[in-house]
C-alpha cells in the first residue's frame, strides 16, 4: 500500500473505525489496529489468518534475535549484521470452518464488516456476517485486548450468532510458535516444552541465537459443552472441536492467554513453566468481565489526566487521542530496561531499534504526564552509555580505516 494521505478510516472522537474490508489496506490497518501494553504488542491481524496481504506479528519488548546474514548496506560506519525484535508466538491462533468452508476475509462472501479500536477501553473488535455457499448466515464478533496492568495477560472472545440455521461450526484454537519473521522470511524459535492442562495448553520456546525464552499458555471458557480433540505439532499446541450453535442464539468462547517472556534466562525451565501456569490460573479466576472492567478503569484514569480536547476539528481530535493512546501502549514506565522503538510494538520496520526519536519526539510527552517513565527513559540511555561509546569508537575506527584505504587507491 503506497504511503498517501487518503482518508480510509471513519472519523470518530474516540474510535478508529474500518467499515467494509479492502485487502489493499489490510497491512496498514493491521498496524493502525495494533494493541500493546509495553510488555508485548500484537498487530491487528485477523485471528484466523487471511490470503490478503498480511503480517501476523506478535512481539515482546526486549526479546531480540540476531541476523547472521549480511545486511547488504555498504555505507561507511554502518553495521553489516544486525539484531531485531523478533516475531514471536501467535497466541490468538484460530481457525473456523463452516459447511466445509474456511473463514478467510479475502475469500468469503460477507456483509456488515466493521473493525473498531476503542480508545476509551483499549479493546479491538471486529464484526461480520459470514454467508456460506449454501446460504447459511453466521454473525461473528471478535474481541481482544492486552491488559495494561497485569501485563502478561491477553484476552480473546469470539461470539457466534446463527441468523438462519442451527448446526455446528468447527473451531481450532491454540498457540503457534511456527511464526515467520516477515522482513526476512525466516523462523527463529525452538520449542523446548509443550503440554495440555485440564482447561487448556501451553508451549515454551527459545530464540535460536539470542537464547531468550517465552512461555505461552491458554485456558478456554465456552458457553456450551464441547468435546475437544488435542492437536500438537513441533511448534503448535491446541484443540479442535465442533461447537454446536442454535438459530438466533448467541454462544461464545473466551480464551485466557498468559505470555511470559524472559530476556535473560535466570529461572530453571520447570520454575519458569510453573510461574506461567500460576499466572494463567489467577487470570482465569479473575474472569473476563472483571478484566475488562479493570482495563476500562485504567484508560478512564489516562483520559481523565492526559486528554487533549480540540473543538471543531474532528480529524485532529481523533488524531491526537490516537497518538496519546499509542504512547501509553508503547511505554508507560513499567520496566526501566525498555525503550521506545521507532515503530513501537506495531511491526518490524526499524527492527525495534530505538533512535533519537525517543528523546526528540516522545520524551516531552512523558515529562508532562509521567515523570517515572521520563526518568526511566533517560536512565536507559545512561545505563547503555558505555556500549554506545564502544560502538561509536568502533565506527570512527572503521571510518578511518576505510578513508585510508580510499586515499591509497
Amino acid at each position: 500500500m503506497a504511503k498517501i494521505a487518503d482518508e480510509y478510516f471513519k472519523l470518530d472522537p474516540w474510535k478508529i473505525i474500518e467499515e467494509g474490508f479492502d485487502p489493499a489496506y489490510n497491512e496498514v490497518a493491521e498496524s493502525v489496529f495494533s494493541l500493546g501494553n509495553e510488555y508485548m504488542g500484537v498487530r491487528g491481524y485477523f485471528e484466523e489468518g487471511t490470503t490478503a496481504p498480511s503480517l501476523q506479528g506478535s512481539y515482546f519488548n526486549g526479546i531480540y534475535e540476531r541476523d547472521h546474514a549480511e545486511t547488504g548496506l555498504n555505507y561507511k560506519g554502518i553495521v553489516s549484521k544486525t539484531h531485531f525484535m523478533v516475531n514471536a508466538v501467535d497466541s490468538f491462533y484460530t481457525k473456523l470452518e463452516l459447511d466445509g468452508e474456511m473463514l478467510d476475509m479475502n475469500q468469503i462472501q460477507m456483509e456488515n464488516f466493521k473493525r473498531e479500536l476503542n480508545l476509551k477501553t483499549g479493546e479491538l473488535s471486529r464484526t461480520l456476517t459470514w454467508i456460506t455457499h449454501s446460504g447459511k448466515r453466521l454473525k461473528i464478533t471478535f474481541e481482544r485486548f492486552l491488559h495494561m496492568e497485569n501485563y502478561t495477560e491477553a484476552f480473546q472472545k469470539i461470539t457466534f450468532e446463527p441468523e438462519n440455521f442451527s448446526g455446528a461450526i468447527k473451531v481450532t484454537v491454540g498457540q503457534n510458535f511456527g511464526t515467520t519473521h516477515g522482513s526476512n522470511d525466516a523462523k527463529y524459535w525452538n520449542t523446548t516444552e509443550k503440554g495440555f492442562t485440564e482447561k487448556g495448553a501451553y508451549i515454551v520456546s527459545d530464540t535460536t541465537s539470542s537464547n531468550q525464552r517465552v512461555f505461552s499458555g491458554f485456558e478456554l471458557e465456552v458457553s456450551r459443552e464441547i468435546v475437544c480433540e488435542r492437536l500438537e505439532t513441533e511448534k503448535f499446541v491446541g484443540y479442535t472441536f465442533d461447537f454446536p450453535l442454535e438459530k438466533a442464539q448467541q454462544d461464545s468462547l473466551t480464551k485466557y492467554i498468559t505470555n511470559l517472556a524472559e530476556k535473560n534466562i535466570s529461572l530453571a525451565e520447570a520454575e519458569f513453566v510453573q510461574k506461567g501456569h500460576s499466572n494463567l490460573s489467577k487470570q482465569h479466576e479473575c474472569g473476563y468481565e472483571a478484566a475488562k472492567a479493570s482495563q476500562q478503569a485504567f484508560w478512564e484514569n489516562v483520559w481523565a489526566k492526559f486528554d487533549i480536547k480540540i473543538d471543531g476539528d474532528l480529524k485532529n481530535q481523533q488524531g491526537i487521542r490516537y497518538c496519546i493512546f499509542q504512547l501509553q501502549q508503547t511505554y508507560h514506565g513499567q520496566d526501566p530496561t525498555n525503550n521506545i522503538g521507532a515503530k513501537g510494538l506495531t511491526g518490524e520496520a526499524y527492527n525495534g531499534h530505538a533512535f533519537w526519536d525517543t528523546e526528540t519526539c516522545c520524551l516531552p510527552y512523558y515529562l508532562f504526564t509521567n515523570l517515572k517513565a521520563a526518568k526511566n527513559l533517560l536512565e536507559f540511555r545512561y545505563s547503555t552509555l558505555a556500549e554506545a561509546k564502544n560502538s561509536s569508537a568502533a565506527i570512527r575506527l572503521r571510518r578511518s580505516l576505510l578513508s585510508n584505504c580510499n586515499a591509497k587507491w
